[in-house]
């Protein structure tokens, strides 16, 4: 039925508010329920860089592991080298081929070592 007199027609007031009410109660729950969405898109992705990020790591290591063995191997190469070989010597011919001045000795690097308060410092050589 059309109100033709331009009042207001309080009949359906409670019906008009009961169903505001529903429908602010819905859109509430709807925000909610996108703002849950939204969360659990955010850990899904988290999680999924976590994994990428152990996977990488998980590589890195084996690499580290492959090239350590590597090393081991070569290291426990025997190379049939006699022990009456004088290293002093073989040092001092490598220094003079790379122009290299000779190596400090304990006294001449602990000279320069300074404890201030409870750091070690390094002074200008």
């Amino acid at each position: 039925m059309v109100n033709t007199n331009n009042k207001l027609d309080v009949g359906y007031l409670p019906e008009s508010f009961s169903l505001l009410f529903i429908l602010v109660r819905y859109k509430g729950q709807r925000d909610t329920l996108y703002n849950q969405t939204f969360n659990l898109d955010q850990v899904t992705f988290a999680s999924e860089g976590i994994k990428d990020a152990q996977q990488t790591c998980h590589v890195d290591i084996m690499e580290l592991v492959d090239v350590s063995n590597e090393i081991q191997e070569s290291l426990d190469k025997s190379y049939n080298v006699s022990d009456d070989i004088d290293v002093e010597d073989l040092m001092g011919d490598f220094n003079e081929e790379l122009n290299l001045p000779p190596a400090p000795t304990r006294h001449a690097i602990s000279s320069h070592i300074v404890k201030v308060g409870w750091i070690w410092r390094v002074t200008n050589c």
